[in-house]
């Protein structure tokens, strides 16, 4: 059951990637915004527990410094996809052992069919530069989730696109790393 269960969830990772994929790039995608791993650890550092509650301030910092985003009706919704987004990031910058719920929460509360008018492709040097390759492993997933959800944090003057493309790939190595916790635990519990 487990090994079934990983599957379906690098599945579902692979389909909120497919989203960028299947569109045409949108020509008015912009650049990524900034935002690093060293600077998102500082900030869950600084904020502790409390992090995990920081979803209106969030949401009123991304609709202040992103124009595109506070003209945008359907922007709303897509932020209600990420409304687990901070709890699983929580848990991924405290390590193993992973709180599994606040994982698979984010996974499925992405829910990109509620906002079609939102997706739109990425520029393939996007593609590149987000999901540079490296050496598999639970290691490897955890930070590049972390630093995917880093510009995503303190995203300014972005475009829609650049959030999506960043919020789908965090959604997708959430679901990863979801699926590595359950087949290393099934791994250990068989030893």
């Amino acid at each position: 059951m487990v090994p079934a269960h990983a599957s379906l969830l690098r599945l579902v990772g692979f389909g909120a990637a497919f989203s960028l994929l299947q569109p045409p790039p949108d020509p008015q995608a912009g650049a990524l915004p900034e935002g690093t791993l060293p600077e998102l650890e500082r900030d869950l550092e600084e904020r502790g527990e409390g992090f995990v509650n920081a979803q209106e301030e969030w949401l009123a910092a991304l609709l202040s410094r992103n124009p595109q985003a506070a003209t945008e009706p359907q922007f709303r919704t897509l932020f209600a996809g990420l409304s687990q987004s901070l709890r699983a990031v929580r848990t991924l910058q405290a390590g193993p052992p992973y709180d599994l719920e606040a994982l698979l929460a984010a996974v499925v509360s992405w829910q990109p069919q509620r906002w079609g008018r939102l997706r739109s492709g990425a520029p393939s040097a996007w593609i590149a530069q987000l999901c540079p390759a490296r050496p598999p492993g639970l290691a490897h997933e955890r930070e590049a989730a972390l630093s995917l959800f880093a510009p995503l944090w303190f995203a300014r003057d972005a475009s829609l696109c650049a959030m999506h493309a960043l919020a789908a790939l965090f959604t997708a190595r959430c679901a990863s790393v979801a699926a590595l916790c359950e087949e290393l635990a099934k791994d250990r519990a068989a030893d």
